[in-house]
């Protein structure tokens, strides 16, 4: 059986004929600073790990070009501008990330055998296990506690995963090795007599949403006389489209709405308003269209603020995302237009079905969006005093475009709705509400709230954690008000030198 040298997903055993030699050597070698002592020798003051060379040896059989084929392949197959996966058939689960090094050899001075040699550079000098492995987090003593046996000889960086059973205001962790990284706030409270927030709405069914076939606030000759309803995949609803109602010659489909309710002076609307999303806008063929809208109105039904995002391509791929703002008036501005394109790849489209999360917040006259990690802020001085009283959801088909010609998605999955001024309330929405996500991926240094980055949420002086060899102890703190403790699991890939 050949001996397999894989790199950059290409099988090189298919290109050679075998494999004489690898040189790994030990390690990846170190480099020592020292400084001179004045009564002996030198003092050690620190050292690095360096860059690792790996060289592979083999050979090649004359074909009938020669060597020509051989020589046009390996150089395609070694034409990267990043490093790239380097695997070896007897670590088969054991990664390294190189790029090649210097010039590859072919040494066809014998007519009937050539023999060659490649150097890869690996620039972090480690390799990497291709398996992860899951640590959950257990209560030892009333403190959260992850104990990681780590066999790995090089730091690895862990992935927490934190699920919310609870309202909290407050993430701790740290290391056996004296690291501490902290997010949110240590004095954030539960509860209180006078509050600022509170979700109004939190619903993957949107059986909150009662059906509307009044005008559209957004665009009157958009018609509402569709239905829509909750469609299973998985263990997951899909609010869709399944009725787009009578054909106007224009956009037509379904409307629903939720209102606010009243708060605890009886009062209902708010200047200041915090919204979540997940939606998928994806196109399964070329030249499909569809309209869906998240729209904040006010007690006249006028629009405050809101996404539209629609496809009108009916030859592409194209989609438009467009914020909206009230001009306080009962007119519409379209405060920015975002053109992407509407398939399944994540590069090219943030709504297809693993992401899907958008937030949108009212305060006072700022009104702020979310797109591909940044939050553009919009300030509408005619909107700073108008309260927000309902939201509404519109899914739309154009004309006589049925069948294969609409979107195959263009669905709501969850939606929560935070009233960031209710006069008050008695139990304060913290800033990781019950059901939150967080992601913190150590080794990018990034953080995730519900899909959405929060680097933001760290508390100065956090430092990322790595695991050490050996034993590894990581203790994860919550507010001291939370009834139920997070859940919380560790992920890794065991690294070495």
């Amino acid at each position: 059986m050949s001996f397999s040298v894989k790199f950059n997903g290409v099988d090189l055993s298919t290109i050679v004929d075998g494999f004489t030699g690898i040189t790994r050597n030990i390690g990846s070698g170190w480099t020592n600073i020292t400084q001179p002592n004045v009564f002996m020798g030198s003092d050690f003051l620190r050292n690095s790990i360096n860059p690792k060379s790996i060289t592979i040896t083999f050979v090649v059989n004359v074909k009938k070009d020669r060597f020509t084929s051989v020589r046009k392949e390996l150089a395609s197959a070694l034409n990267v501008s990043k490093p790239s996966t380097l695997t070896f058939d007897d670590e088969p689960n054991i990664v390294w990330h190189g790029v090649p090094d210097g010039t590859p050899t072919l040494d066809e001075s014998s007519f009937y055998q050539a023999t060659g040699s490649i150097t890869f550079l690996i620039p972090d000098g480690v390799s990497e296990s291709i398996d992860t492995k899951t640590v959950p987090v257990q209560l030892v003593n009333g403190i959260l506690t992850a104990n990681i046996d780590y066999a790995g000889s090089a730091d690895a960086f862990p992935v927490f995963r934190i699920k919310h059973n609870d309202e909290n205001g407050y993430i701790g962790a740290v290391s056996s090795s004296g690291t501490a990284l902290e997010l949110g706030n240590r004095g954030e409270l539960d509860t209180t007599k006078l509050s600022e927030a509170v979700t109004i709405v939190d619903t993957t069914t949107f059986s909150e949403f009662k059906q509307y076939t009044g005008v559209n606030p957004e665009n009157l000759r958009k018609g509402n006389t569709g239905t829509s309803g909750i469609v299973k995949e998985g263990d997951t609803n899909y609010w869709r489209l399944n009725n787009a109602g009578a054909d106007n010659g224009y956009w037509h489909g379904s409307s629903y709405v939720f209102d606010f309710p009243a708060d605890g002076t009886g009062h209902v609307g708010s200047k200041n308003v915090y919204s979540y999303f997940n939606a998928v806008f994806w196109a399964g063929g070329m030249g499909q269209t569809a309209d869906m809208q998240v729209l904040f109105l006010d007690s006249k039904n006028q629009v405050v603020m809101g996404y539209d995002i629609y496809k009108v391509d009916t030859v592409g791929n194209q989609g438009v995302l467009a914020m909206l703002a009230g001009d306080g008036k009962g007119g519409v501005n379209v405060l920015r237009n975002e053109v992407f394109t509407t398939s399944h790849l994540e590069s090219q489209n943030f709504f297809n079905k693993p992401r899907g999360d958008s937030d949108i917040r009212k305060n006072g006259g700022n009104i702020t969006f979310y797109y591909r990690g940044e939050y553009p802020n919009f300030y509408v001085p005619e909107l700073k005093d108008i309260e927000i009283t309902k939201c509404m959801i519109n899914q739309y088909q154009y004309g006589d475009r049925s069948g294969i010609k609409l979107m195959s998605y263009f669905d709501f999955r969850r939606l929560f709705v935070v009233n960031n001024d209710a006069k008050y309330i008695f139990d304060i929405k913290n800033r990781y509400e019950k059901k939150s996500n967080i992601v913190i991926d150590n080794g990018s240094a990034e953080i995730f709230k519900n899909g959405l980055p929060k680097n933001n949420e760290l508390i100065g002086g956090s430092k990322f954690i790595s695991l050490k060899p050996g034993q590894n102890k990581i203790e994860f703190y919550a507010s001291s008000w939370v009834k139920s403790k997070p859940t919380i699991t560790v992920e890794y890939r065991e690294r070495w030198l």
